[in-house]
């Protein structure tokens, strides 16, 4: 199956946390039974600031304007997918490259993998994991990571989900400076709205649906502060519920 589109599309990385929003450009897929390839282009310059959070200190949005268009980038991206190996799994590599089109130069590149699928009946796992290479005004390219793992286990009792995940975004150890994306994601609900750069994020929530109409989720996470050293910084919780009140 062959796929084209033109136009304004969403697009995303395997992490969700790296890119994931909406350019002007060309989308190009294909899909078959063994192996699936992607690849797109876009231009971020029509899009009105005030609905896209690009991650880069010189986009200021004007809230008092009508259409603040927002800064201008060109983004592409190729990925390559085997499908239905080792008894199920999705195997997945991915290249990912920005560049700023005005002002300071700030070009940043992404290569990653992912893996998913079914460990057994009930227990389904997500794994990804990138490297970053981002240079900001012509300096040397600095390299950081984004790992994210996720694991959902069905329950049969009243039709529930447990999940367990963790995210580490690099500080800096070892080999990697701060990672850095380019679509803003908050990280923490904190005061301070952390980006997804020198932290760690691990917990668990569950998700129960005791009736067709009604699902109560509670989620809570840990917190570490790993700019340099990794540090506990405290937890986050929340709790929901959705009820559908008809339907037809």
């Amino acid at each position: 199956v062959l796929n084209l589109s033109i136009g304004r599309f969403d697009s995303s990385d395997f992490s969700g946390l790296i890119y994931n929003q909406v350019g002007d450009g060309f989308s190009f897929g294909y899909e078959g039974s063994a192996v699936s390839t992607s690849l797109f282009g876009c231009y971020t310059g029509l899009l009105n600031n005030q609905f896209v959070s690009i991650i880069d200190d010189e986009a200021e949005v004007d809230e008092e304007a009508f259409y603040d268009t927002a800064a201008k980038y060109i983004v592409g991206g190729a990925s390559i997918s085997a499908l239905n190996i080792l008894g199920g799994q999705v195997i997945s590599a991915q290249f990912l490259g920005t560049v700023k089109l005005e002002d300071t130069s700030y070009n940043r590149m992404y290569v990653g993998l992912s893996s998913n699928g079914s460990i057994s009946s009930f227990i389904y796992y997500d794994l990804s994991s990138y490297l970053s290479f981002v240079s900001f005004d012509e300096e040397d390219y600095k390299m950081g990571n984004l790992t994210k793992i996720k694991i959902s286990l069905g329950l049969d009792s009243l039709n529930s989900e447990l999940i367990l995940n963790g995210t580490y975004a690099s500080g800096d150890q070892g080999p990697f400076d701060a990672f850095q994306g380019f679509t803003s994601f908050t990280a923490v609900n904190s005061m301070e709205e952390p980006e997804y750069s020198g932290l760690i994020k691990t917990g668990m929530g569950i998700s129960v649906n005791p009736y067709k109409s009604l699902v109560l989720q509670a989620n809570g996470d840990v917190i570490f502060d790993a700019q340099e050293e990794i540090e506990y910084s405290g937890i986050q919780y929340d709790a929901e519920f959705g009820w559908q009140i008809k339907s037809d």
